[in-house]
Order: structure tokens, then sequence, then C-alpha cells
């Protein structure tokens, strides 16, 4: 049995501690929301949706531009949901030869695709990777679904509090918002909620607002001896900071893994949350903006600059008209009455057009915007290698975010929807030969295989060096292992089993061409015998007569 009071006191001291992290970061978090013009980013002191009007007087949004191509190749070269971007395999390869294996898995693939299609990932995945450019880490919740299986939310900057174990592993999530009477009812149910909403519920004041958190936290009163819900590695509670212990929980469950996916893009030591390539080129963003605005005061300058206007052209209350087509009547025994430039206002704006440029540059750059549209353009049939050719310093530079999407995301991710669909029943039963086999993923997208193309290129250019000596002397070909190149190739392009021979099924086809070829060979030189035969039999008569 769960002590609430307990329960309720540790809760509140993990939201206090967290919070008290999460202001040193979040200065930092607004001053990107608001240059990259986002509309990303909802903090704990705006209301009545200020996130709408953050921006207004940002001019030029190019950190968003940058941003949003970041996030289409990741999704392009990482998740694409048009092809198979990751391939289950077995740390034993022997295994992996065996041909009803390969098609299992090759199956369970299929179906594990099929369930993040059919829910709502690949919706979000573009919006985790746009946060984690801009802020360092996205923070994305998975849960089981009775519909599609596993669902997702996605929470954006400012919304959550992360916290990590000694082994620098997330594993604690701390949600607060505030939500109405109406939707309290809703998700919890009427009966489990304090009477005084209940009130509020029965007297129709179903939009009033009540505080609400949620976090998901390491079970420190887990009881090993029991399988429930609220015994499981992960606990998940919602409760309500406005009221009493008792009152205020509304529901307590648990998860058999920690279901937030947060992977960082640059972590720190020491720090959850991590340094996103937006904030290297928050400097630049901040310049671009004032150079911006220096180039509108020069065009104002020049279009519409200060004037002299003859004193009695305001006598008795009038004004002169100075827009385009204005009529202004004067005195001509007076003379003529002109409104005359104070200055000769000629500004050369092609400096600050320059530096406007290289800023953006700049922060194109720091956004690795040049590697990232080159893998949007794979639509033309890019290579991995070609990809990776486009920009190798950055590909070096990418290495750890990939490697740090995989292990903190995509992995997690992938793992946790087998586990879901295998709980439902919508896996396959697996052959005997697997009975305590660990399965692995590799990754065999756009940027997992440019990560890999130093060691594909190899082969490759081996096999063409091969074939050009080849044409010199036909034996170079005897030291090229065919079988070997063409499984290392199938392997790691991740190409379908079925359409692969295995080794000991080409064994099979060589053995019977073999013996094919040995009773063509037999059939041959029997009829030679028989002719031979024939001749001879012709041959005896005509010998015995001419004696």
């Amino acid at each position: 049995m769960i002590d609430k009071r307990t329960l309720r006191q540790k809760l509140d001291r993990i939201h206090t501690s967290l919070y008290d992290e999460y202001k040193d970061w979040k200065p930092g978090w607004e001053s990107v929301a608001e240059l990259s013009r986002s509309y990303r980013g909802k903090f704990f002191n705006e209301t009545n949706k200020q996130f709408l009007r953050r921006s207004d007087a940002i001019v030029d949004n190019i950190l968003n531009d940058c941003a949003n191509v970041l996030a289409a190749g990741l999704q392009s070269g990482l998740t694409n949901p048009t092809t198979r971007w990751f391939r289950f395999k077995l740390r034993d390869t022997e295994l992996m030869q065996f041909k009803p294996v390969k098609e299992w898995l090759y199956k369970v693939e299929n179906i594990i695709f099929e369930i993040l299609l059919k829910s709502n990932f690949y919706k979000l995945s573009p919006l985790a990777y746009k946060e984690m450019g801009l802020f360092g880490q996205p923070c994305m919740l998975q849960e089981e679904n009775e519909r599609t299986i596993t669902h997702f939310h996605l929470f954006t900057i400012g919304e959550y509090m992360l916290a990590a174990n000694d082994n620098d592993i997330v594993d604690t999530f701390v949600h607060p918002f505030s939500t109405t009477v109406h939707r309290l009812v809703s998700k919890f149910g009427f009966e489990n909620l304090p009477k005084t909403i209940q009130q509020s519920y029965e007297n129709n004041q179903i939009l009033v607002r009540h505080n609400v958190v949620h976090e998901i936290i390491p079970n420190f009163m887990m009881n090993k001896g029991k399988m429930d819900a609220k015994n499981k590695p992960y606990l998940s509670v919602y409760y309500l900071p406005d009221f009493h212990d008792d009152d205020g929980i509304l529901r307590i469950s648990g998860f058999d893994g920690f279901p937030i996916r947060s992977p960082r893009w640059e972590p720190l030591s020491g720090e959850v949350y991590a340094i996103a390539p937006a904030m290297n080129g928050m400097g630049m963003a901040k310049s671009l903006q004032k150079w911006h605005l220096t180039r509108h005061y020069g065009v104002d300058m020049q279009v519409k600059p200060p004037i002299n206007v003859p004193s009695d052209m305001y006598d008795n209350g009038k004004k002169p008209s100075l827009i385009p087509g204005g009529i202004n009547p004067y005195n001509s025994r007076k003379g003529d009455n002109k409104v005359t430039p104070t200055m000769n206002v000629n500004i050369d704006l092609s400096g600050i057009n320059l530096s406007i440029e290289a800023a953006k540059t700049d922060i194109k750059t720091a956004m690795l915007y040049n590697l990232f549209n080159a893998v949007l353009n794979s639509d033309k049939r890019m290579t991995a290698t070609e990809v990776e050719k486009v920009s190798s310093e950055q590909m070096v530079q990418l290495g750890p975010v990939l490697n740090n999407i995989t292990g903190e995301f995509l992995s997690p991710t992938i793992i946790t929807t087998y586990n879901y669909a295998d709980k439902m029943g919508a896996l396959p039963p697996p052959p005997p030969e697997l009975e305590g086999a660990e399965l692995e993923i590799e990754y065999i997208s756009m940027l997992a295989m440019a990560q890999k193309s130093v060691e594909l290129s190899a082969a490759l250019d081996f096999t063409q060096f091969v074939g050009m000596v080849s044409s010199y002397d036909a034996n170079a070909m005897k030291k090229l292992n065919v079988n070997a190149l063409i499984d290392d190739y199938a392997d790691k392009r991740g190409v379908n089993p079925k359409i692969v021979n295995s080794n000991d099924e080409v064994a099979e086809m060589n053995k019977a061409e073999a013996a094919q070829q040995q009773q063509m060979q037999q059939m041959a030189m029997a009829k030679q015998v028989l002719e031979g035969a024939k001749t001879l039999s012709e041959i005896s008569p005509n010998i015995g007569g001419g004696a």
C-alpha cells in the first residue's frame, strides 16, 4: 500500500529541486524562442498565449528557417517513413545466416514499421528534431495504446523539467500544466476528483482551470513481489499541487521502462539539459536583427529624409501636404514656398547588405544547413557516400549527435514498440532457433549509412580494382569472394533476405549444376561410345568380305 502522504512530500521536493535548475536555463531558452520566431516554447510565467506575440519585433527568421531544414533533414536522413531505416539482427552471425531467422526478423521489422506509421510518431518526430536543434533536446512521452499499440505526446521547451541519474541517463520527468474541470473529469473520472472540483462540475463550471503536475520517477516504493501498475520500475503520478496530500493525488500508475524520449544534441558534464546548434548562432542572430533595423533606417532616410518647411505654410493652423500627389497652394507674390530636404541623404547600403548575408551564412553554418539541405535532395537518388562528401567535416561533427539520437530516442522507441506489440499479440512466434537469443538494432538510414560509407565504399572500390586487374589477368578474379561480397552489401543496405539466397542454397545449386554437367558429360561420352560401336559394326563386314 502506497503511503500517499509520503509520496506527495517526495513529489513536491522533486518538483522544487528541478524548478531551481529550470530557472537557470530558462533565460537562454526564451532568447532562442524569441529570436527564432518559431512559436516553440511555453514557459510557466507566460499567460494569454504570449508565445504567439513574443517574436513580433523579429524581422528576419533565418534561425527558424534553418531549424526547419535541420528537422526535415533529420527526418529524411534518419527516420524517413518511406524507407527502411533500421533492421533487427543477432550477435550470433551464424544464426543470422539461417533463412527462417532472417525471414522472421524481416516480418517483425515490417510490423514495427507499420505500427509507427499508424501511430503519430512520424507526425511528431520532425517537431522533436526541431526542438533539439533550437533548444538542445526534445521531450516526447511514449505510451501504450489499445487502438494503435503505441502513442506519443510531444512537449515543447518550458513545459517540462528533467533530471538524470549518476550514469547521466535521464530518468525523471516533471510536467506542470493547467487544465479545465471538464478535462479533469474526462481524463481521471468524476469519482477520483476532490469534492470542490466535483461541485464545480455539478454546477456547470466546467471551464474553471486548475494546476496539475505529472511526474514520472524511479519507483522508490516498488514492491518487487507484486506485478501491478503501481509496482513497476517507474512510477507515474498525476496530482493537484494546490490541494492537500490525500485529495491532491489523481492517479498512480507505472511503466516498465522510462517512457520519456529526450535525446541531447551536445550534452554538458553534470548538466541534464544540452547545448543546441541554435545557441551557437545566437550572437549572429542578435546582430542580424540590428543590421536589418539599421538598413531599414537608411532606406527610410533616403525615401523620407528630414525636410525644411517654410513657417508660413503652417499659418492659421494649416499643414503642408507631404503625401505623393499632394497639393499645397501658395501666394505667388511672396515667391515659391518650397519644402526642401534638410540634408542630401545618399547612404551606401552595400556594406550592411554584405554584413547581413555574412551573418546568415554564419547562422547556417552553426545549424549545419548545407549538410541537411543535401539530405533533403536525396529524392535525386543521392547515395549515402555522396551525402557524406557534401561536408565531411560536418558529418564528423554530426557523428556524436546521431549516436545520441539513436541511443536516447530511436532505440528506446523501437524496443518499447516491440514490447507493446508482443504484449498485444501482434508479432508472429519466433523460430525455435531464436530461443534465448538477444535482438539488436542496426540503423540503415541515409545518415547512418553515411557514417558507415567508408567501410562500404572500400569494398566497392576493391571490387572495381579487381575487375580492372582481371582485364589483364583473369586469375585476379579468384581473389574475390563474390558470395561474401554480395552478402555484405545486402546486409549493410538492408535488402529483403527473401531475395538473397543463403550460402547453403547456393551450395545446393552449385552441386545440382555440377551433377547436371557431369550427367551431360556422361551422356555425351556414352553417345560417342555408341556412335563408335556403330561405325565399327559397319566397317567389320566390309573387312570380312575383303578377306
